[in-house]
């Protein structure tokens, strides 16, 4: 008889005979020939150790039909599942009809061991796989934050797991990977582990679609809060070493106008003009200490920069034997103490009013530089304008390109300046310089228009 069986399931592949039960309650185990109680015992076996041949035994006694799956061994020892139907016939006899089913057992236990793998590598990662419907229903998710459950994610839309300031880019997200079949990325602020602020990196994959035919998404989430918080920093560093940059820059236009004054309270000395000397050079220590205060902050008041620039264009009038006037104008509205620009931003401009374009007036007493300060909508506009000989005859009538070398340098350094503080604060600082003409084309002067964010302290 057992010859029998295993032609049949070796040649066959389907096993139809005769048998008569062996008593002895050998246990049908996938490792059959570690017990060889019966002949049974010897090439029949079952994956679930529970069910012996005794019970099977039991229940062909009692008439009763038996089901399942049978794993018998070939000539070469291979495994063979047969999906067994055991019947009584009479007596201790019975009918056993069998089929092979080993590429779906094989199948079956790849695919669970394929489940188990994703299963501890899916727990094991830092990453989180959800699969959610279009609307943002999740209906699988790998594992969960430690204070959550899975019932109390499954069936949940993703959503609200997202502060609604995050809802509307994650829809767009999803929606484009839904309408382009790309897979797409975003970044968001959540809840991390013992409910404290998290940021999640998250790629969106389309998913194919599910039994009634809706898409799906998957979502690989990863917590990437250190990432941020990093990159926070390094922004925070790098606007720092702009905003250092700035101030140094600032410290670099003051010797310009301090050469200047030393050469006007020289000239006092010489002239043997003791009391005005000393009064330039008190007049000028209350300007350095301006300027040593001013450098030294990212903002200043209006207010500020005024009393700085008045101060600067008196010593200027002194220099210059009062051959100009200026005029300071505020528009209405616009709170001087309480409205801030970046500090020594206007003065270099001031100056090249006063020494390449005022003073290279010959002859004329009438100089004017006017200095406007206007609030339009959330922009400060500052206007330095002079009636002086304007930018093209100045640089032509400086010796050697002294003078040019001199203002070039500081505009150039000004530019600097404001493309940093465009940098650092993401409001546009802007410059523009433009030629007044008369009516015939001449030069009459020039007019440089800094805008600043309005801000206020």
């Amino acid at each position: 008889m057992k010859r029998l069986i295993r032609i049949g399931a070796e040649l066959l592949k389907d096993l139809f005979t005769k048998c008569h039960p062996d008593e002895s309650g050998g246990v049908l185990d996938k490792s059959v020939s570690s017990k060889q109680v019966s002949i049974w015992g010897t090439f029949v076996g079952n994956d679930d150790k529970s069910v012996t041949w005794k019970a099977v035994s039991k229940q062909i006694k009692k008439s009763q039909n038996w089901e399942g799956t049978l794993c018998i061994r070939g000539s070469g020892g291979e495994k063979i599942w047969l999906s067994a139907d055991i019947q009584p016939i009479h007596g201790d006899h019975f009918l056993l009809l069998g089929f092979d089913v080993s590429n779906r057992v094989r199948a079956e236990r790849q695919l669970r061991q394929k489940d188990q793998e994703l299963n501890i590598i899916t727990k094991a990662t830092s990453l989180f796989f959800l699969n959610i419907s279009l609307n943002g229903r999740i209906q699988f998710i790998n594992k969960t934050l430690k204070h959550l459950d899975a019932k109390d994610v499954i069936g949940k839309t993703v959503y609200e797991f997202f502060p609604a300031k995050e809802h509307k880019e994650i829809k767009a997200t999803i929606k484009r990977v839904s309408q382009s079949g790309r897979p797409s990325y975003f970044e968001a602020e959540s809840i991390g582990e013992g409910n404290n602020p998290a940021w999640y990196g998250t790629h969106v994959y389309p998913n194919g679609i599910d039994d009634h035919g809706n898409k799906q998404m998957l979502l690989i989430a990863k917590d990437i809060t250190h990432k941020v918080e990093v990159d926070k920093e390094l922004e925070k560093q790098e606007r720092m070493s702009k905003e250092y940059q700035s101030q140094f820059l600032s410290t670099q236009i003051n010797p310009h106008f301090i050469f200047n004054a030393m050469n006007a309270i020289q000239v006092y000395i010489l002239d043997r003009q003791t009391e005005p000397a000393l009064e330039y050079v008190s007049e000028f220590s209350s300007l350095i200490r301006n300027v040593l205060e001013n450098s030294s902050k990212l903002k200043i008041t209006i207010a500020e920069e005024v009393e700085f620039l008045i101060k600067y264009l008196e010593l200027e009038k002194k220099r210059f034997d009062k051959r100009f006037e200026y005029n300071v104008i505020i528009e209405p509205g616009l709170d001087m103490d309480a409205a801030v620009i970046p500090p020594m931003v206007l003065q270099p401009h001031v100056e090249n009013a006063v020494v390449h374009g005022i003073g290279k007036l010959r002859g004329r007493d009438d100089g004017l530089i006017t200095i406007s300060f206007n609030g339009v909508k959330d922009r400060l506009i500052c206007k330095i304008q002079d009636n002086g000989v304007g930018r093209e005859y100045a640089l032509s009538f400086t010796t050697l390109n002294r003078g040019k070398a001199h203002r070039s340098m500081g505009e150039k350094i000004t530019k600097t300046r404001l493309r940093l503080l465009t940098e650092t604060s993401g409001a546009k600082h802007d410059i523009k310089v433009v030629d007044l003409k008369d009516a015939n084309g001449n030069a009459k002067g020039t007019s440089v228009e800094l805008t600043f964010p309005l801000l206020s302290i």
